[in-house]
């Protein structure tokens, strides 16, 4: 997926959009972005992960920013259930006691 934009202008839209949705990146060059162990090359639209030199089968900045929201989403289901067994663990230790 190769856009007719600059690299300039093809990585402020990349920018943009990653900053609407509140996602954490950084910019290790003028022409990558990254999340986490995810890779993107906005001029290109190619996405890749740290450790392969494969590229992944989804291109643009929508697959990127779809697969940073599927993880964004795991981590807050984990998030959740931490807290859902901690709660539990209060719940019954407290079972029982009086403070009277």
């Amino acid at each position: 997926m190769h856009t007719n934009k600059s690299p300039h202008e093809a990585m402020h839209d990349a920018i943009a959009a990653l900053k609407t949705r509140g996602f954490p990146y950084k910019q290790p060059s003028p022409y990558h972005l990254k999340y986490e162990d995810l890779n993107f090359w906005p001029t290109k639209g190619t996405i890749g992960r740290d450790g392969s030199s494969e590229r992944l089968p989804e291109r643009g900045i929508e697959a990127f920013i779809a697969l940073i929201e599927q993880r964004e989403r795991v981590k807050e289901e984990r998030r959740r259930h931490v807290l859902d067994q901690a709660n539990q663990r209060i719940n019954i230790g407290g079972r029982g006691t009086s403070t009277t």
